[in-house]
């Protein structure tokens, strides 16, 4: 079947297609959910509890705008790590690009549970939506990126700050880390892909407007010759292994070293 090239122009009203090939798992998706967000809360509390075991449970509010900018250049921004430029670049990399596409599926299950239910308003349309559909791709490729960077910093150029008396200060969790967050990514780029030859216009290829996504779009255009209900077999596929290695993330925060997302911030503001 032949393929038409795009040009990633084109602005109509191109919308997000939420739970595409996927609508028979949504009540799944909301069980494991709350199983993985009842793990992570559980976490959280031994955590807490620990905390207070050795008697740091007083918390200071004294001082507020300090603490407050504490908390927005060090927890945040991350100041401190812009020190040095190559851990600086990867820290950022993946915290910012995490931060906007969590900040962006927020704005899907807005729209998907709530504006749209229950106002008729539908915002992630047209040239918004493609300007977001491009965000994604390119934060998405930011975290891919970072993590990539951790990797060659941790296990091949091994600078001395990540050893120990001498040995290299790396545990299997730090490779259970990267290969999560990467596994998140790349499933998400995949899926992303198959959906875009999936719905592809037997005609005309596909849609102009694909190409704002252009990770996703690349890739589609790589598997040009899958037959389409391949594609949607491992669209569903990649659907659910995304999925499970995103819950398994979120569950796994409180009992791995990334519980220091939740406490960098929380020392800054209440140190």
């Amino acid at each position: 079947m032949e393929h038409h090239g795009i040009s990633p122009i084109g602005i109509g009203n191109e919308g997000r297609q939420v739970f595409w090939n996927a609508h028979s798992f949504e009540p799944f998706l909301f069980l494991f959910t709350a199983i993985a967000m009842a793990i992570f809360a559980y976490g959280v509390y031994k955590r807490w509890k620990l905390w207070k075991a050795m008697g740091k449970d007083e918390i200071r509010v004294d001082e507020l705008p300090a603490r407050i900018k504490s908390l927005i250049m060090n927890g945040f921004f991350q100041v401190k790590t812009w020190k040095d430029i190559y851990p600086g670049i990867m820290h950022g990399c993946i915290f910012f690009g995490f931060f906007v596409l969590i900040f962006g599926a927020a704005f899907d299950a807005g729209e998907f549970h709530i504006t749209e239910p229950l106002f008729s308003w539908a915002f992630l349309r047209g040239s918004f939506y493609l300007g977001f559909s491009f965000l994604m791709d390119l934060f998405g490729l930011l975290v891919l990126i970072g993590v990539l960077m951790a990797a060659y910093r941790r296990y091949i150029q091994k600078p001395d700050r990540l050893t120990y008396k001498g040995t290299p200060d790396t545990t299997p969790e730090d490779g259970i880390v990267l290969l999560l967050i990467g596994g998140i990514i790349v499933t998400g780029f995949i899926i992303e892909a198959l959906r875009i030859h999936a719905t592809l216009d037997p005609l005309t290829g596909y849609a102009t407007w694909e190409g704002w996504s252009f990770v996703g779009w690349t890739l589609a255009n790589v598997i040009s010759g899958l037959d389409i209900e391949a594609a949607k077999t491992w669209h569903s596929i990649s659907w659910w292994t995304h999925t499970f290695i995103a819950l398994g993330f979120i569950a796994y925060i409180p009992y791995s070293r990334l519980m220091h997302i939740i406490t960098t911030p929380a020392n800054h503001f209440f140190a």
